[in-house]
């Protein structure tokens, strides 16, 4: 009884003995971050009666061999694949029995985020027409943070929160111009992308030095169809509106061009031609005007008199008094003969006291038309008087 009562004790504390120690254990990959974009990392361990340990980053622990407990394994190098490695630990205590596995993670992240994608919204309109502030529109696969900036070299730039949609972004400077947006993108474990950029042509300016001119610049026109041609120009301009009206009504923009056929509003007097100008980014000139008279109506009750409407005369010489009258005449020609021959225009004057008519007694006809400052031309008028001995 006693032999056996001893056998029951000498098992019990060789069960007792077998457990290991070692215990408190903490086992700490690459400082605590969950994501590397490298193979080397750290590795701390905290293990309370532990004399030696193995480390794999293979279950089995393959080719794995015991060395000395420490602290810290400043590198150590986890398998070169994308995504999850674990660690394993094994320890040992004093008495050489070993622990349970332990083990650490960290996942392997070495792809930038790609495609990166920058895009410039800008709307004056929105902005009140502010040239420096614009909406972005941003992308990059798997990314959580951007950096932007409007120079190539991100001088003074700070890492953000990444967002698809970035708004009241300010360009540099506040002249017009072609402005850039420069973006890169990060991700969790620290990867960056490549540089994208987005372009835009910031134009608040409306164009300048706009003209119109009528039928080259003259004061009138007598085609009355109102037909005319129209020369234009402006600085800046994409397109042009046209109008015989101040309000535009009805008209449309068109594509600028420096010429084009217009028809004058209806009806004789001054008339008034109306162009604006556009350019690619919707700014508006002031409104440019040009008038031309368009006057197409003849001179009116014109008449022509010989010796203040006298039947006959007896001049030797067949010298007469003419009597002119033609309000609205600017120019006469006249002659003896109903083709004018040799004759030509003269400024319009009432009276001419000394003309001759042609030789010879009998009936003599004396022949005259008239002209406004336009050159609208009247019909032929006539007068007649009996030459006597």
């Amino acid at each position: 009884m006693r032999k056996l009562l001893v056998s029951i004790l000498f098992l019990f504390s060789l069960t007792a003995y077998s457990q290991c120690l070692v215990k408190e254990v903490t086992v700490v990959l690459n400082k605590g971050n969950k994501y590397t974009n490298t193979t080397v990392v750290s590795l701390s361990i905290k293990a309370l009666h532990a004399k030696e340990f193995k480390v794999s980053n293979h279950e089995n622990f393959q080719a794995a061999a015991w060395r000395l407990y420490t602290k810290e394994l400043p590198t150590w190098e986890i398998k070169d694949e994308e995504g999850d490695q674990t660690v394993y630990v094994r320890f040992k205590d004093e008495a050489g029995i070993e622990s349970e596995t332990f083990t650490a993670s960290v996942y392997l992240d070495r792809m930038p985020p790609e495609n990166p994608y920058v895009k410039i919204n800008y709307d004056k309109d929105a902005y009140h027409g502010s040239a420096s502030l614009v909406d972005l529109t941003l992308s990059a696969s798997d990314a959580d943070y951007m950096m932007l900036s409007n120079s190539e070299t991100y001088y003074g730039a700070k890492w953000e929160t990444y967002q698809p949609d970035y708004k009241a972004w300010s360009l540099a400077g506040e002249s017009d111009g072609v402005k850039k947006v420069y973006a890169k993108f990060r991700d969790r474990t620290g990867n960056i992308s490549g540089t994208a950029f987005g372009e835009i042509t910031i134009d608040t300016k409306a164009p300048v030095r706009g003209t119109i001119f009528i039928n080259n610049g003259q004061n009138a026109t007598r085609d009355s169809t109102g037909k005319v041609q129209i020369a234009l120009n402006a600085i800046g301009a994409d397109e042009m509106m046209v109008s015989n009206s101040v309000t535009f009504e009805g008209a449309e923009w068109q594509p600028y061009k420096k010429t084009a056929n217009w028809v004058l509003a209806k009806g004789e007097g001054m008339k008034t031609v109306f162009v604006k100008f556009r350019d690619k980014s919707g700014n508006q000139s002031q409104t440019i005007t040009a008038t031309i008279l368009q006057d197409y109506t003849p001179p009116k009750n014109c008449n022509i008199a010989i010796n203040n409407g006298a039947g006959e005369t007896s001049d030797i010489d067949n010298i007469v008094r003419l009597n002119i009258n033609a309000p609205d005449a600017k120019f006469m020609i006249i002659s003896n003969s109903v083709n004018f021959a040799r004759a030509r225009w003269t400024a319009i004057t009432k009276e001419i006291p000394k003309w001759t008519l042609l030789q010879g007694l009998g009936e003599k006809t004396v022949f005259i038309r008239f002209r406004d400052e336009i050159g609208n031309e009247t019909g032929v008028y006539q007068a007649t008087i009996m030459v006597k001995k």
